[in-house]
């Protein structure tokens, strides 16, 4: 599918992308509503928070349709401030900033419930652990998956999992997930609201285990999350790839290995059974 078509479809599917992600936010806005605010019509009834963070939701899935048509899109840090500065400025502190790089520390810290707390990176250091942690993080990325859409939802999973801002994590890492899928020729990926619960439970685990397998591509494709032109892909000869091996006898035997000290996902990395 050419990347024009791939980006046809996802201008189509705006409304949708925009309701599942303000939904999965709590946002009470519903899909009509949705459309209505995005015809120029405020909808009376909700407060002014909902509102920018719909619109917010707007700008930033229309500035990846923008980066991606234009040639600009990259998998970088600086692509995910610029949709974070736009994504998250209501609700984060320094949108558009890694933890840390202003004036505030702390942050990084999930609640989940019965699983205990899950504590990322401190940025103590004035956010320049998370700098690096991003940078050996998508390298690689890069480097070791090629199949696009395992690469863009191993993304999702690592950036949510590392908290690199304040809030609006998970937003940012979808609209830069769906970025790559979008410059791959792919449909782009929108969780369904009504998998919510779903979804949670997953991230509880990718959280407290570290282990990204139900946020894989094949189980986000049987859970309806994947977009049509995504299915060839995934059940094409060549999938599921091989799970992230170690090439070595052990961890420490093979640099950059997902179970040693000195790998990126070691203990922050998904892992995938």
């Amino acid at each position: 599918m050419p990347v024009e078509r791939a980006l046809a479809r996802f201008r189509g599917q705006l409304v949708g992308h925009v309701w599942d992600a303000a939904a999965l936010e709590g946002n009470p806005y519903t899909l009509p509503e949705v459309q209505t605010l995005l015809e120029g019509v405020t909808v009376g009834g909700h407060r002014l928070e909902d509102e920018k963070q719909v619109l917010a939701l707007v700008e930033s899935t229309q500035l990846v349709h923008d980066m991606v048509a234009d040639g600009t899109f990259t998998v970088s840090k600086e692509t995910s401030d610029a949709l974070h500065a736009i994504v998250a400025p209501h609700e984060a502190i320094e949108a558009g900033h890694v933890r840390g790089e202003g004036q505030v520390r702390g942050g990084g810290t999930v609640n989940l419930g019965e699983a205990g707390t899950f504590i990322a990176s401190g940025c103590d250091d004035g956010g320049e652990a998370l700098r690096e942690e991003y940078a050996q993080g998508s390298e690689y990325l890069g480097s070791r998956i090629s199949h696009p859409v395992e690469r863009a939802v191993a993304y999702f999973c690592w950036g949510v999992r590392r908290q690199f801002y304040f809030d609006g994590s998970k937003r940012t890492s979808r609209l830069m997930m769906n970025g790559q899928l979008l410059q791959s020729r792919l449909d782009a990926i929108s969780i369904p609201f009504n998998r919510r619960l779903e979804f949670n439970q997953h991230l509880i685990v990718l959280y407290s285990e570290a282990d990204a397998t139900p946020e894989t591509p094949s189980k986000m494709t049987r859970y309806g999350f994947c977009g049509e032109s995504n299915s060839p892909a995934v059940s094409d000869s060549s999938w599921p790839p091989k799970p992230l091996t170690c090439a070595g006898p052990s961890p420490a035997a093979t640099p950059n290995c997902p179970r040693n000290g000195s790998g990126v996902n070691s203990p922050n990395w998904p892992r995938s059974r």
